[in-house]
């Protein structure tokens, strides 16, 4: 059964302005070291963290958990594996709340370009 939806889209060109000016750094508490090493090494930086971040805001808004804080963000990992789809990990807060919620699945499927990324989330119970 479906519990929650969650979509979120990001201007590609705003998220590589930030990153340019250093605003998406390892202290900013929004990207997990591994999502900084992975989006660094991607051909196109700006929009491997856009459609990362759009991931997060898609997770939390399916959870329908407010952003107190930017460290919540890194309590989502979006991990990737070679040719393969995109896997969602929580931790902290997060993964207690979607226990409580009785979250069992986590759809998510994301897009990118040079304009926009998005992303959205299906949660199933």
């Amino acid at each position: 059964m479906i519990l929650g939806i969650g979509i979120d889209i990001e201007d590609t060109g705003r998220v590589e302005r930030e990153i340019a000016r250093g605003d998406w750094g390892p202290g900013d508490g929004v990207f997990t070291p591994e999502e900084i090493r992975q989006c660094n090494a991607s051909r196109h930086p700006g929009r491997s963290f856009a459609v990362r971040f759009a991931a997060k805001e898609a997770i939390l808004k399916a959870l329908g958990i407010a952003v107190s804080d930017l460290e919540i963000f890194r309590e989502i990992a979006i991990e990737y594996r070679r040719g393969g789809r995109p896997r969602v990990a929580l931790r902290r807060r997060v993964l207690a709340e979607s226990e409580r919620q009785g979250v069992r699945g986590i759809h998510l499927t994301v897009t990118g370009n040079a304009g926009h990324s998005g992303a959205m989330v299906i949660l199933e119970t």
